[in-house]
């Protein structure tokens, strides 16, 4: 809705900026109230999940599309194994998430639309909202972790919505923050338990990759491994973000591409 639009209190109709009284019946205008935050007035999630349908869905969501994530994230991922260009990469992605194209395929996909990898680049139409929201996150849940190890996993949890909110809604940076936080904090520990249980089964999984590959490449096979860890972690963790924000406050695709 157009913030600048005015309307009239006694008949509701709706004028542009610039008229002050209504020509219907001459009541003095009001500008139009500002849309709502995205979960206000809403005291409960959209539906209420346990940990494992909350796994179960985002499972639903990574098989997919599982190739287009594995040519993300394993583009995502080379650059670490590269001599000369894996800190600068390192540094880079520490201010840039990279990693949020994934969830715009994931959020084209829980709306029922065919992704596509070009999709991807939606994440550079928004590089200023995300880079702030990524590295203001960070940099909060830093503070926390080293101050008092609970605060900082709780803004760690509380703000793992907030980059698909910033995607999906076309919202500010620090509503997206507060949103994702207050959103969470409702059920931070279905949250958490999520979060833990896909780092676990992700992490496995790795693992195994990273010893077989080892069997088979020798000691070669460990300059790979953050390619692996990549390739595992990074996928599984946005489904299960997008799924724990599906649940919460649907996808409503009004800041995707379509």
């Amino acid at each position: 809705m157009d913030a600048r639009m005015m309307i009239c209190p006694t008949c509701g109709a709706r004028f542009e900026a610039g008229t002050s009284y209504c020509p219907h019946d001459g009541t003095k205008l009001e500008p139009l109230p500002q849309p709502a935050h995205p979960d206000e007035g809403q005291a409960e999630w959209r539906v209420q999940p346990r940990v494992g349908e909350l796994l179960s869905r985002g499972w639903e969501l990574l098989k997919a599309d599982a190739g287009k994530y594995f040519l993300i994230y394993l583009a995502l991922g080379i650059p670490t194994i590269i001599p000369g260009i894996d800190s600068l990469w390192t540094v880079v992605s520490l201010i840039f998430p990279f990693y949020a194209g994934g969830y715009v395929i994931m959020l084209r996909r829980a709306r029922g639309l065919e992704p596509r990898l070009e999709d991807y680049g939606r994440i550079f139409s928004l590089a200023g909202t995300l880079v702030l929201v990524h590295c203001v996150s960070l940099a909060l849940s830093t503070v926390g972790l080293i101050l008092l190890v609970v605060p900082g996993i709780y803004l760690l949890v509380s703000y793992s919505i907030a980059i698909p909110l910033a995607l999906d809604r076309g919202i500010g940076f620090w509503q997206a923050l507060e949103t994702s936080r207050r959103v969470i904090t409702r059920r931070w520990f279905t949250v958490f338990g999520a979060i833990l249980a896909t780092a676990l089964l992700a992490g496995v999984g790795a693992y195994a990759a990273g010893s077989v590959l080892g069997l088979i490449a020798g000691r070669g096979a460990a300059a790979l491994g953050g390619l692996i860890d990549a390739l595992f972690i990074g996928p599984a963790s946005a489904a299960v973000v997008v799924s724990i924000y599906e649940a919460a406050l649907g996808v409503k695709g009004e800041g995707v591409a379509r």
